[in-house]
């Protein structure tokens, strides 16, 4: 993946196999980058490689909410959804730890 500034090359960061989406949590400044044949997410920050997180077979988009933040990830040889959260997210009735939730 390559991050331009403009015309400008600012970094290339390795990415898995067959990157198919990517979301940006405009709020957080996180990127989320799918890969089809490693079925896992690539979460960035600036030119940073976070984590990789582990999805469902085949992740084909991602989508993000704004307001709480959550990540949805549509998976289709495994045919789910993958929901990525940040840790301790208060919302008004429960706490919501970090995982990766299948459907």
């Amino acid at each position: 993946m390559t991050i331009l500034s403009g015309a400008q090359v600012i970094i290339n960061i390795a990415m898995n196999l067959y990157p198919t989406a990517i979301g940006v949590d405009a709020t957080s400044g996180y990127v989320y980058v799918s890969s089809y044949y490693s079925s896992d997410v690539t979460v960035l920050s600036g030119t940073r490689v976070i984590e990789g997180i582990p999805v469902g077979r085949a992740p084909v988009d991602v989508a993000l909410d704004s307001v709480t933040h959550l990540v949805y990830v549509a998976n289709q040889v495994s045919r789910s959804i993958s929901i990525i959260g940040d840790p301790l997210i208060y919302w008004p009735y429960h706490w919501y730890m970090p995982t990766v939730f299948k459907y």
